[in-house]
């Protein structure tokens, strides 16, 4: 209803993020520390992760590197734990790149999972919550989170393509009813994609569904994030600059995906959205608009800030520094 109150909702939204690492990444911690025995028997036998290893124990029994070249990479946690398994394959890996180096052969790399790190959440349930309403509790309000956000995107999906392309583009004289039933016939089409998708998923190659979910949001998210700040700071900055920095975010990010895989993903998505505002800054530089853009004037609500949004939005910053510096 103000700018105040949309302040206030943006700050507390941010207050909200700050719980976040203590209801998703300490519970995962907890569960490694107390139960990593059981995630390692898990892993042991999981057909998948013991292919790698398998494949592994092949390779690494001739003396000479046979092809394919294939490089093995541990998990952070099992290499600690295992130090003399972790040195035994950092030799071996050694032999590869050597071998690699001197015929020029490619060199394809795999991971080494010691831990099924997936079952983290099933075994917190099994060990240390008591069978009964408490556990149907928590697997419900579980079901209800997925299945309401499953909906809400198949939701906006069907909606995007329905209103944004196939009306616009494809049928522009459709009438409702049948764009109802062009959005209904998407979520099916979605529902179907998803759960083809979906096995694949456990492949340990992805790096597990959050890692997959992240890096895909790489591709699109600093690159939205990179126009509207340059939009809204540089009022010369020529109309192309939108289009362009939507494009080139993607194919930034997926150079830097190839060239460096080891970056993690937030640290390539902040090198993407650098280097977005940059080419548009290149581009305002060569051709800047010849009038500043003036921002629109709203006279329809109270345009006064807020002071508590300012002193809460202070305290967030803050706290999320803090954060970072206790847990980097």
């Amino acid at each position: 209803k103000s700018l105040a109150e949309g302040q206030k909702g943006i700050v507390f939204a941010a207050a909200l993020k700050l719980i976040i690492p203590f209801v998703i990444v300490f519970p995962g911690i907890m569960a490694f520390n107390l139960f990593s025995g059981e995630m390692e028997i898990e892993a042991q036998q999981d057909v998948q992760i013991q292919a790698n290893w398998t494949l592994y124990e092949s390779l690494s029994a001739a003396d000479v590197p046979a092809e394919p070249l294939t490089t093995f990479e541990l998990t952070g946690a099992y290499t600690s734990n295992n130090p003399e398994k972790a040195a035994e394959i950092e030799a071996y890996n050694a032999r590869v790149l050597k071998v690699a180096g001197a015929t020029g052969a490619p060199v394809t790399s795999k991971k080494l999972l010691g831990y099924k790190y997936d079952t983290a959440f099933g075994i917190l349930i099994d060990r240390l919550v008591p069978s009964g309403f408490l556990t149907v509790l928590i697997f419900s309000a579980l079901a209800g989170a997925v299945i309401s956000s499953l909906a809400s995107m198949l939701n906006a999906a069907s909606t995007i393509f329905t209103m944004d392309i196939y009306k616009k583009f494809l049928h522009p004289s459709a009438t409702d009813d049948f764009l109802v039933i062009v959005g209904r016939f998407c979520v099916a089409v979605f529902v179907v994609i998803g759960a083809l998708i979906a096995p694949l998923l456990g492949n340990p190659k992805f790096g597990g569904v959050f890692t997959y979910i992240q890096e895909f949001q790489g591709f699109i998210s600093p690159g939205i994030l990179a126009v509207f700040v340059f939009g809204l700071v540089v009022r010369k900055a020529p109309s192309i600059c939108g289009p362009v920095g939507l494009l080139a975010n993607p194919v930034m990010y997926g150079i830097l995906k190839l060239a460096m895989p080891s970056l993690a993903f937030l640290d390539r998505m902040a090198l993407s959205f650098g280097l977005v505002l940059l080419l548009m800054a290149v581009i305002t530089m060569i051709k800047p608009r010849r009038d500043p853009i003036q921002l629109p004037t709203r006279t329809t609500i109270a345009l006064e800030t807020s002071s508590v949004a300012k002193v809460a939005g202070i305290v967030v910053v803050i706290v999320t520094l803090v954060l970072y510096a206790v847990f980097w």
